[in-house]
């Protein structure tokens, strides 16, 4: 078997050395692609998680707000409501009080009149006794 002519060798390895120039650059776009592309995916997924995470914050702020706007709602409804317990309570003893006192009073003129009637029972009762002695001895008490 005879040997290839030298300029067919050299015609091989120069197909051989653009095949490898060719696949060389395909690697080296092929990379820098790569790169590129995992530099603009990090980049969303970083722009997205800031997003996200200005979203969460905003909600929570509205639900805090909102949670706080009901706690004073309910809050200032609760004040209210004691605030007009304890004025019905206030006017419920002060008339408890004017009819403890109008009850107090009116039994104090009824002792009162009670008592002057018996006062003046005792003194009729009295007289009557003296006038009866007097008739029966002749004589007043004084005298006597």
């Amino acid at each position: 078997m005879s040997l290839p002519p030298a300029c067919w060798v050299w015609k091989q390895v120069s197909v051989l050395e653009d095949g490898l120039a060719l696949l060389l650059a395909d690697t080296k776009e092929s990379t820098h692609n790569e790169r590129a592309d995992t530099k603009e995916s990090t980049h969303n997924e970083r722009a997205d998680t800031k997003e996200s995470t200005h979203n969460e914050r905003a909600d929570t702020k509205e639900s805090t707000h909102r949670d706080t706007k009901k706690s004073l709602h309910i809050e200032r409804a609760d004040t209210k409501e004691s605030t007009q317990n304890e004025r019905a309570d206030t006017k419920e003893s002060a008339q408890n009080e004017r009819a403890d006192t109008k009850e107090s009073t009116h039994n104090e003129r009824a002792d009162t009149k009670e008592s002057a009637h018996n006062e003046r029972a005792d003194t009729k009762e009295s007289t009557h006794n003296e006038r009866a002695d007097t008739k029966a001895t002749g004589s007043t008490p004084a005298e006597a």
